[in-house]
């Protein structure tokens, strides 16, 4: 596929340019110029230079943008690693951090602090297996 093939129309470039100049999040905002710039055939690395972002990330979000429109660029993450873990394996964690200082966890007198949510999350993981 020639990434270069798809080209906005003048009603799709004034939704982009409006959604960047109306959204507060700044890499929704990012992905909304992005995708403007390099869509309008800027073909070029200059899109990727003033949005600082990979090639392979433009391009992601530009078939995102045709396969779903407007909304696919929008962020919807809720943050960290969350969706890694149940719902019951983040309770179990909750508890176990709340409950527990990190030396009652990990059994060392003298902790630093390093890999102990780790070691926290596979106690959980191996408890419920």
């Amino acid at each position: 596929m020639n990434p270069c093939s798809f080209h906005l129309t003048q009603a799709q470039a004034c939704e982009l340019q409006s959604a960047y100049l109306c959204d507060q999040n700044p890499q929704t905002k990012t992905r909304f110029q992005a995708v403007r710039l390099y869509e309008t055939g800027d073909c070029s690395h200059q899109s990727e230079d003033i949005c600082a972002c990979s090639p392979r990330s433009l391009l992601r979000g530009c078939q995102s943008y045709r396969d779903r429109g407007i909304t696919a660029l929008c962020d919807g993450r809720i943050g960290g690693n969350r969706a890694r873990l149940t719902p019951q394996q983040i309770e179990a964690v909750r508890n176990q951090l709340h409950t527990y200082t990190p030396a009652q966890l990990s059994g060392q007198a003298d902790c630093g602090g390093e890999g102990l949510l780790l070691d926290a999350c596979r106690s959980c993981r191996s408890a419920e297996a």
